[in-house]
């Protein structure tokens, strides 16, 4: 990664409906295009998926595999809502389940939390989705080691 210091990731990590974490049209074709399924069903490294500008702030893929499913993150450079990133990451479950995504900050939550907070993710409230069939959609922070907190958004 050698993208600008700080730069600004919004233009393509955002949400069009922060309290359901609702990722944007350009946050979701580089969500989509980090695992790619072949014709026959295999889960495959896909790649990022993001204006030139931007390719240069986002590393290379690392994929877990655990049995049929996949889980793909990528290192970012940049801030989101002011906070440093230090990652993305999705999943993708053999079967076609519903599979979380998330953002993860290089701070800690007592930092993150009221800033995303402002930004209108609601992690008070349950931002149940009932259109999507028996799943229910989950907005909620995880903190982690070394001072980083991950957004973390799907369908449970």
């Amino acid at each position: 990664m050698e993208g600008p210091e700080g730069r600004d990731m919004a233009p393509v990590i955002s949400f069009t409906d922060p309290a359901k974490c609702e990722p944007s049209a350009a946050f979701s074709i580089l969500l989509d295009g980090l695992l790619e399924q072949d014709e026959n069903g295999r889960i495959e490294t896909g790649a990022v998926i993001v204006p030139a500008a931007f390719r240069r702030n986002f590393g290379t893929i690392e994929v877990e595999i655990v049995g049929q499913n996949r889980t793909a993150s990528v290192p970012v450079d940049g801030t989101l809502y002011g906070l440093p990133l230090k990652s993305i990451h999705t999943a993708r479950y053999a079967g076609g389940d519903p599979y979380p995504w998330g953002v993860t900050f290089a701070a800690p939550e007592a930092q993150v939390r009221p800033v995303l907070e402002r930004a209108g993710f609601d992690f008070a409230r349950s931002t149940a989705d009932r259109s999507a069939g028996v799943y229910e959609m989950f907005v909620t922070l995880m903190p982690g080691e070394a001072a980083e907190t991950t957004l973390l958004c799907g369908y449970s």
